[in-house]
């Protein structure tokens, strides 16, 4: 499975007034502010997904403005605009036809979730259906669309009980419709055009009473919804748990820009424009037998240029975009700090800060990873933060070179490779 469509359209009104000023679906969810809709996007990216679709209403702009196209995420992200009006989940596919693949998942923006999509996405294939929905078991069934499995066909849906149904209690083979969905593209047919459809309320209940093949998959799965300011912060609170819970077992190439990524500037110059951005000799062969060897690519960068002024945190990210195209979107995200040594931060190198919130994000082990810098301050950052550094030589840098005693010397990037763990 290669895209997604995530619904990202809502008002929030119920989480107001947070809400007030941003998206539901940009509320930060993580203690380093990412937004929820970032979570999602990486979590997804992670099972093979590459290309998005995002349905815009409500501040839509903010929402574009941090994602742009998805380069600083190695994704692909287009946008489908209702900003003429809301169009719920059915009619907003059926007006984002045109970008939408013989298949999709249907995820909502607003949830928080780790769900694995695989076996769903078998399951949909073993059956052709037009939609495979993710089902559960929950307290409250009266909260929400109810589907009854015929036994014995595979997970064939042959009832729906939409809400209000006045249902309180499960049955055998009655579950609770948990709205994540495989899709495939011909149920788009099915969606009258031009007007708000619910893809629950109408277009599903109608197929299944018609005996479609509308397919339902049950599991035990943990859903949040952030609707209300206690279920958004019951959620946070879970999304810490999870982050310290999981093993640190991932390996990362965490790499410097400027010297390593680009060729570097003379000392006292700053890069403000893409056109000052020039790839190194071997930079695009060491990220993709990295990626391939299964190395999470990281780019933990200072720009001191914002906190100067000569450089907007826009522009910042707009450099970023474009050098992520140029990588082929290998790179997994661009960690920067905007300050200079004056603010005291514990993000700028050589502090270990981005290292270590890639680490929390990427459940990062250190011992397993590898820093790739042209300065002292990246040889440092990598001792502060426990991993091996490797720093490459340039015209500019062989004073510094005498400063640190790093894991290995490089006078070109390819040089690394031999000493990249193979094991996944």
């Amino acid at each position: 499975m290669k895209q997604a469509f995530l619904l990202a359209a809502g008002l929030g009104t119920r989480l107001r007034p947070l809400t007030d000023h941003m998206s539901k679906v940009m509320v930060p969810i993580s203690a380093d502010g990412m937004p929820l809709l970032e979570h999602l996007i990486r979590q997804l990216k992670d099972q093979g997904v590459r290309r998005f679709v995002v349905n815009l209403h409500y501040k839509g702009e903010q929402i574009m403005a941090h994602f742009g196209d998805g380069a600083r995420l190695g994704v692909e992200i287009h946008y489908s605009d209702e900003s003429a009006g809301l169009l719920d989940t059915a009619g907003a596919l059926r007006h984002a036809a045109h970008l939408l693949d013989e298949e999709f998942l249907l995820v909502y923006g607003d949830q928080l979730h780790n769900y694995d999509f695989s076996a769903l996405l078998r399951r949909h294939h073993e059956t052709g259906a037009l939609a495979t929905v993710t089902l559960k078991r929950s307290d409250l069934p009266a909260n929400g669309d109810l589907a009854e499995i015929e036994p014995g066909s595979g997970g064939h849906i042959r009832r729906w009980f939409g809400r209000p149904h006045g249902i309180t209690e499960f049955s055998e083979n009655l579950y609770l419709n948990t709205g994540l969905d495989v899709l495939s593209r011909r149920i788009l047919d099915e969606i009258p055009e031009g007007r708000p459809v619910s893809l629950d309320r109408e277009v599903l209940p109608r197929l299944v009473a018609e005996g479609a093949p509308i397919v339902g998959l049950p599991g035990e799965l943990e859903i949040l919804d952030i609707g209300t300011p206690e279920k958004y912060e019951f959620a946070k609170q879970w999304y810490t748990r999870w982050q310290d819970a999981r093993p640190r077992v991932n390996k990362a190439l965490l790499l410097d820009r400027d010297g390593t990524l680009i060729r570097a500037l003379p000392r006292g110059e700053y890069l403000t424009k893409a056109s000052q951005m020039e790839l190194l000799p071997g930079v695009e062969e060491l990220l993709a037998r990295a990626q391939d060897l299964g190395y999470r690519l990281l780019v933990v960068t200072n720009q001191p240029q914002v906190a100067r002024g000569l450089l907007t945190q826009a522009e910042l990210d707009a450099l970023h975009d474009d050098l992520a195209r140029r990588l082929g979107r290998r790179i997994d995200v661009f960690y920067a700090c905007p300050h200079v040594d004056a603010n005291g931060c514990g993000c700028r190198k050589p502090a270990d800060g981005m290292l270590r919130q890639a680490a929390r994000e990427f459940a990062l082990d250190p011992a397993r990873c590898w820093m790739v810098g042209d300065s002292f301050r990246d040889v440092q950052a990598a001792q502060a933060f426990g991993c091996r550094s490797a720093f490459l030589r340039n015209e500019f840098n062989a004073e510094e070179e005498s400063r640190v005693q790093p894991t290995v010397t490089l006078e070109r990037l390819t040089e690394l490779l031999p000493h990249l763990d193979t094991a996944v």
